[in-house]
Protein backbone atom coordinates (compact mmCIF):
# COMPACT_ATOMS: atom_id res chain seq x y z
CA UNK A 1 0.00 0.00 0.00
CA UNK A 2 1.35 3.46 -0.82
CA UNK A 3 1.17 6.53 1.40
CA UNK A 4 -1.73 8.20 -0.45
CA UNK A 5 -3.85 5.05 -0.31
CA UNK A 6 -3.35 4.75 3.44
CA UNK A 7 -3.94 8.43 4.25
CA UNK A 8 -7.21 8.37 2.26
CA UNK A 9 -8.67 6.22 5.07
CA UNK A 10 -10.60 4.01 2.67
CA UNK A 11 -9.02 0.81 4.01
CA UNK A 12 -9.75 -0.43 7.52
CA UNK A 13 -6.78 -0.43 9.90
CA UNK A 14 -4.72 -3.60 10.31
CA UNK A 15 -3.18 -4.46 13.70
CA UNK A 16 0.42 -4.52 12.36
CA UNK A 17 2.24 -2.52 9.65
CA UNK A 18 5.74 -1.90 8.37
CA UNK A 19 6.10 1.79 7.54
CA UNK A 20 8.96 2.39 5.12
CA UNK A 21 10.31 5.50 3.38
CA UNK A 22 10.34 9.24 3.96
CA UNK A 23 10.48 10.31 7.63
CA UNK A 24 8.01 13.19 7.26
CA UNK A 25 5.41 11.01 5.55
CA UNK A 26 5.99 8.21 8.06
CA UNK A 27 5.25 10.66 10.86
CA UNK A 28 2.04 11.64 9.06
CA UNK A 29 1.03 7.96 9.06
CA UNK A 30 1.49 7.88 12.85
CA UNK A 31 -0.59 11.06 13.24
CA UNK A 32 -3.27 9.57 10.97
CA UNK A 33 -3.47 6.36 13.01
CA UNK A 34 -3.73 8.30 16.28
CA UNK A 35 -6.60 10.31 14.83
CA UNK A 36 -8.45 7.30 13.41
CA UNK A 37 -8.12 5.36 16.67
CA UNK A 38 -8.87 8.40 18.88
CA UNK A 39 -5.59 8.09 20.75
CA UNK A 40 -5.09 11.36 22.63
CA UNK A 41 -3.05 10.37 25.69
CA UNK A 42 0.72 9.82 25.51
CA UNK A 43 0.37 6.96 27.99
CA UNK A 44 -1.39 5.00 25.24
CA UNK A 45 1.69 5.19 23.00
CA UNK A 46 4.91 3.19 23.51
CA UNK A 47 8.03 3.83 21.43
CA UNK A 48 11.02 1.52 21.02
CA UNK A 49 14.33 2.16 19.24
CA UNK A 50 17.84 0.67 19.25
CA UNK A 51 18.38 1.84 22.85
CA UNK A 52 15.45 0.03 24.48
CA UNK A 53 14.35 -2.59 21.96
CA UNK A 54 13.58 -6.17 22.88
CA UNK A 55 10.83 -8.25 21.30
CA UNK A 56 9.49 -9.28 24.71
CA UNK A 57 9.15 -5.64 25.84
CA UNK A 58 7.41 -4.75 22.57
CA UNK A 59 4.87 -7.54 23.00
CA UNK A 60 4.28 -6.60 26.65
CA UNK A 61 3.56 -3.02 25.52
CA UNK A 62 1.13 -4.29 22.87
CA UNK A 63 -0.78 -6.33 25.46
CA UNK A 64 -1.11 -3.56 28.06
CA UNK A 65 -4.50 -2.07 28.81
CA UNK A 66 -5.13 1.61 28.04
CA UNK A 67 -6.67 3.55 30.90
CA UNK A 68 -7.44 6.80 29.08
CA UNK A 69 -8.03 5.62 25.50
CA UNK A 70 -9.77 2.61 24.00
CA UNK A 71 -6.76 1.81 21.81
CA UNK A 72 -2.98 1.53 22.01
CA UNK A 73 -0.18 2.37 19.59
CA UNK A 74 3.25 0.73 19.78
CA UNK A 75 6.04 2.03 17.53
CA UNK A 76 9.33 0.25 16.84
CA UNK A 77 11.52 2.51 14.74
CA UNK A 78 14.86 2.50 12.97
CA UNK A 79 16.51 -0.44 14.67
CA UNK A 80 20.17 -0.31 13.62
CA UNK A 81 21.39 -3.45 15.39
CA UNK A 82 20.76 -6.91 13.98
CA UNK A 83 17.58 -8.47 15.31
CA UNK A 84 18.30 -11.80 16.99
CA UNK A 85 16.63 -15.01 15.86
CA UNK A 86 14.87 -15.27 19.24
CA UNK A 87 13.41 -11.77 18.82
CA UNK A 88 12.34 -12.59 15.26
CA UNK A 89 10.50 -15.69 16.47
CA UNK A 90 8.76 -13.76 19.28
CA UNK A 91 7.59 -11.00 16.92
CA UNK A 92 6.54 -13.47 14.21
CA UNK A 93 4.56 -15.40 16.82
CA UNK A 94 2.76 -12.26 18.02
CA UNK A 95 1.59 -11.11 14.59
CA UNK A 96 -0.22 -14.44 14.11
CA UNK A 97 -2.60 -13.42 16.91
CA UNK A 98 -2.16 -9.68 17.62
CA UNK A 99 -4.05 -7.69 20.25
CA UNK A 100 -7.02 -6.19 18.29
CA UNK A 101 -7.08 -2.95 20.30
CA UNK A 102 -3.38 -2.23 19.60
CA UNK A 103 -1.71 -1.05 16.38
CA UNK A 104 1.93 -2.10 16.10
CA UNK A 105 4.12 -0.11 13.69
CA UNK A 106 7.59 -1.10 12.54
CA UNK A 107 9.01 2.15 11.14
CA UNK A 108 11.95 1.85 8.75
CA UNK A 109 12.77 5.32 7.40
CA UNK A 110 16.44 4.30 7.12
CA UNK A 111 15.33 1.68 4.54
CA UNK A 112 17.41 -0.98 6.29
CA UNK A 113 14.88 -3.72 5.60
CA UNK A 114 15.41 -5.04 9.14
CA UNK A 115 11.70 -5.81 9.57
CA UNK A 116 11.13 -7.46 6.19
CA UNK A 117 11.13 -10.92 7.79
CA UNK A 118 7.66 -10.08 9.10
CA UNK A 119 4.91 -11.01 6.65
CA UNK A 120 2.70 -7.99 7.27
CA UNK A 121 1.37 -5.15 5.14
CA UNK A 122 3.89 -2.45 4.25
CA UNK A 123 3.02 1.24 3.88
CA UNK A 124 5.43 2.79 1.36
CA UNK A 125 5.93 6.41 2.38
CA UNK A 126 7.05 7.98 -0.85
CA UNK A 127 5.56 10.20 -3.51
CA UNK A 128 4.63 8.58 -6.78
CA UNK A 129 3.92 11.76 -8.70
CA UNK A 130 5.39 15.26 -8.60
CA UNK A 131 1.85 16.63 -8.27
CA UNK A 132 1.70 15.04 -4.80
CA UNK A 133 4.68 17.16 -3.73
CA UNK A 134 2.98 20.27 -5.11
CA UNK A 135 -0.13 19.46 -3.06
CA UNK A 136 1.98 18.90 0.06
CA UNK A 137 3.68 22.29 -0.37
CA UNK A 138 0.37 24.08 -0.95
CA UNK A 139 -1.20 22.42 2.10
CA UNK A 140 1.79 23.29 4.27
CA UNK A 141 1.72 26.91 3.10
CA UNK A 142 -2.00 27.11 3.79
CA UNK A 143 -1.46 25.82 7.34
CA UNK A 144 1.08 28.65 7.74
CA UNK A 145 -1.39 31.22 6.32
CA UNK A 146 0.67 31.68 3.15
CA UNK A 147 0.24 31.15 -0.57
CA UNK A 148 2.94 30.07 -3.00
CA UNK A 149 3.33 30.47 -6.76
CA UNK A 150 3.69 27.42 -9.01
CA UNK A 151 7.18 28.27 -10.29
CA UNK A 152 8.30 28.72 -6.67
CA UNK A 153 7.05 25.20 -5.83
CA UNK A 154 8.86 23.80 -8.87
CA UNK A 155 12.13 25.45 -7.77
CA UNK A 156 11.72 24.13 -4.22
CA UNK A 157 11.06 20.58 -5.40
CA UNK A 158 14.18 20.68 -7.59
CA UNK A 159 16.32 22.25 -4.85
CA UNK A 160 15.44 19.53 -2.39
CA UNK A 161 15.55 16.61 -4.87
CA UNK A 162 12.03 15.62 -3.83
CA UNK A 163 13.17 14.97 -0.24
CA UNK A 164 9.87 15.57 1.58
CA UNK A 165 11.34 16.33 5.02
CA UNK A 166 13.79 18.88 3.57
CA UNK A 167 11.08 20.31 1.32
CA UNK A 168 8.67 20.92 4.21
CA UNK A 169 11.48 22.43 6.29
CA UNK A 170 12.25 24.91 3.49
CA UNK A 171 8.55 25.76 3.11
CA UNK A 172 8.27 26.49 6.84
CA UNK A 173 11.35 28.71 6.66
CA UNK A 174 9.98 30.68 3.70
CA UNK A 175 6.57 31.07 5.35
CA UNK A 176 8.21 32.47 8.48
CA UNK A 177 10.19 34.95 6.37
CA UNK A 178 7.11 36.01 4.38
CA UNK A 179 4.95 36.43 7.48
CA UNK A 180 3.72 39.88 6.42
CA UNK A 181 3.53 39.54 2.62
CA UNK A 182 1.78 36.13 2.81
CA UNK A 183 2.90 35.07 -0.70
CA UNK A 184 6.02 33.16 -1.74
CA UNK A 185 7.43 33.86 -5.21
CA UNK A 186 10.25 32.15 -7.11
CA UNK A 187 12.66 34.99 -6.31
CA UNK A 188 12.14 34.23 -2.61
CA UNK A 189 13.14 30.62 -3.24
CA UNK A 190 16.18 31.70 -5.27
CA UNK A 191 17.31 34.11 -2.57
CA UNK A 192 16.48 32.20 0.61
CA UNK A 193 16.01 28.48 0.06
CA UNK A 194 18.89 26.07 0.64
CA UNK A 195 19.98 23.88 -2.25
CA UNK A 196 21.24 20.40 -1.53
CA UNK A 197 24.88 19.80 -2.43
CA UNK A 198 23.87 17.37 -5.16
CA UNK A 199 21.62 20.02 -6.76
CA UNK A 200 24.57 22.43 -6.91
CA UNK A 201 26.64 19.62 -8.45
CA UNK A 202 23.89 19.23 -11.08
CA UNK A 203 24.24 22.95 -11.79
CA UNK A 204 28.03 22.59 -12.04
CA UNK A 205 27.67 19.65 -14.44
CA UNK A 206 25.23 21.66 -16.57
CA UNK A 207 27.66 24.60 -16.67
CA UNK A 208 30.46 22.24 -17.75
CA UNK A 209 28.33 20.61 -20.42
CA UNK A 210 27.25 23.97 -21.88
CA UNK A 211 30.83 25.36 -21.73
CA UNK A 212 29.78 28.12 -19.34
CA UNK A 213 33.26 28.69 -17.90
CA UNK A 214 32.45 31.59 -15.57
CA UNK A 215 29.53 29.82 -13.91
CA UNK A 216 31.40 26.50 -13.70
CA UNK A 217 34.39 28.05 -11.91
CA UNK A 218 32.11 30.09 -9.63
CA UNK A 219 30.19 26.95 -8.59
CA UNK A 220 33.37 24.91 -8.21
CA UNK A 221 34.88 27.48 -5.83
CA UNK A 222 31.58 27.65 -3.94
CA UNK A 223 31.60 23.88 -3.39
CA UNK A 224 35.29 23.39 -2.60
CA UNK A 225 36.58 23.37 0.96
CA UNK A 226 38.65 21.03 3.09
CA UNK A 227 40.45 18.02 1.53
CA UNK A 228 37.63 15.77 2.79
CA UNK A 229 35.00 18.08 1.27
CA UNK A 230 36.93 18.16 -2.01
CA UNK A 231 37.18 14.38 -2.03
CA UNK A 232 33.43 14.08 -1.53
CA UNK A 233 32.83 16.71 -4.24
CA UNK A 234 35.00 14.79 -6.71
CA UNK A 235 33.03 11.62 -5.94
CA UNK A 236 29.71 13.42 -6.51
CA UNK A 237 30.87 14.82 -9.85
CA UNK A 238 32.22 11.42 -10.88
CA UNK A 239 28.95 9.70 -9.93
CA UNK A 240 26.98 12.27 -11.89
CA UNK A 241 29.01 11.79 -15.08
CA UNK A 242 28.87 8.01 -14.79
CA UNK A 243 25.07 8.19 -14.45
CA UNK A 244 25.00 10.46 -17.50
CA UNK A 245 27.02 7.96 -19.53
CA UNK A 246 24.88 4.95 -18.63
CA UNK A 247 21.66 6.97 -18.99
CA UNK A 248 22.72 7.97 -22.52
CA UNK A 249 23.28 4.38 -23.70
CA UNK A 250 20.80 2.39 -21.62
CA UNK A 251 17.39 1.29 -22.85
CA UNK A 252 16.11 0.77 -19.30
CA UNK A 253 13.46 3.00 -17.74
CA UNK A 254 14.20 5.65 -15.11
CA UNK A 255 12.96 3.58 -12.17
CA UNK A 256 15.18 0.61 -13.07
CA UNK A 257 18.25 2.80 -13.53
CA UNK A 258 17.55 4.64 -10.27
CA UNK A 259 17.42 1.32 -8.41
CA UNK A 260 20.67 0.15 -9.99
CA UNK A 261 22.49 3.37 -9.03
CA UNK A 262 20.85 3.63 -5.61
CA UNK A 263 19.45 7.11 -6.30
CA UNK A 264 16.06 8.72 -6.71
CA UNK A 265 14.47 8.88 -10.18
CA UNK A 266 15.01 12.65 -10.08
CA UNK A 267 18.77 12.05 -10.42
CA UNK A 268 18.28 9.82 -13.48
CA UNK A 269 15.95 12.35 -15.13
CA UNK A 270 18.59 15.04 -14.60
CA UNK A 271 21.33 12.75 -15.91
CA UNK A 272 19.37 12.09 -19.10
CA UNK A 273 18.76 15.81 -19.60
CA UNK A 274 22.43 16.67 -19.11
CA UNK A 275 23.71 13.78 -21.24
CA UNK A 276 22.12 15.40 -24.31
CA UNK A 277 24.95 17.96 -24.27
CA UNK A 278 27.52 15.21 -24.87
CA UNK A 279 27.92 12.35 -27.29
CA UNK A 280 28.18 8.89 -25.65
CA UNK A 281 31.82 8.77 -26.82
CA UNK A 282 32.64 12.06 -25.01
CA UNK A 283 30.95 10.82 -21.85
CA UNK A 284 32.94 7.61 -22.05
CA UNK A 285 36.15 9.66 -22.39
CA UNK A 286 35.19 11.77 -19.36
CA UNK A 287 34.57 8.62 -17.30
CA UNK A 288 38.03 7.35 -18.26
CA UNK A 289 39.49 10.76 -17.38
CA UNK A 290 37.78 10.58 -13.97
CA UNK A 291 39.42 7.21 -13.28
CA UNK A 292 42.85 8.58 -14.24
CA UNK A 293 42.47 11.70 -12.08
CA UNK A 294 41.19 9.62 -9.17
CA UNK A 295 44.35 7.49 -9.41
CA UNK A 296 46.62 10.57 -9.57
CA UNK A 297 45.02 12.15 -6.48
CA UNK A 298 44.95 8.95 -4.41
CA UNK A 299 48.57 8.14 -5.29
CA UNK A 300 49.68 11.63 -4.20
CA UNK A 301 50.63 12.81 -7.70
CA UNK A 302 47.93 15.50 -7.66
CA UNK A 303 46.19 17.36 -4.83
CA UNK A 304 42.41 17.01 -4.57
CA UNK A 305 42.00 20.73 -5.29
CA UNK A 306 44.14 20.55 -8.44
CA UNK A 307 42.32 17.38 -9.46
CA UNK A 308 39.00 19.25 -9.43
CA UNK A 309 40.36 22.18 -11.44
CA UNK A 310 42.07 19.83 -13.92
CA UNK A 311 38.85 17.86 -14.39
CA UNK A 312 36.72 20.95 -14.98
CA UNK A 313 39.11 22.63 -17.40
CA UNK A 314 39.60 19.35 -19.29
CA UNK A 315 35.82 19.14 -19.84
CA UNK A 316 35.38 22.84 -20.62
CA UNK A 317 38.11 22.95 -23.26
CA UNK A 318 37.74 19.46 -24.72
CA UNK A 319 37.04 19.48 -28.47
Amino acid sequence: MNYSQFISGKESLSPVYIVSGDAFLANNVIINIKSRKNITDNASVSIFDSENFSARNVINACEQMSFFDCSRLVIVKNITANISEDDKQILSGYIKNPNPICTLLFVDTALSGCFDFLKVEKILCNVQYESELYDLVKTRCKSNNCTIESDAIKALVENTQKNVLLLISEVDKLCAYKLKQKNIAKKDVDELATKSEEVVVFELTTALSTKNTDKAIYLLKKLMGTPDQNSKLFALIASNFRRMFFASISKQDNATLAKQFGVKEFAIVKAKEQSKNFSPKKLKNICELLSDIDYYSKSGQMSQENALYFLCFSILYAK
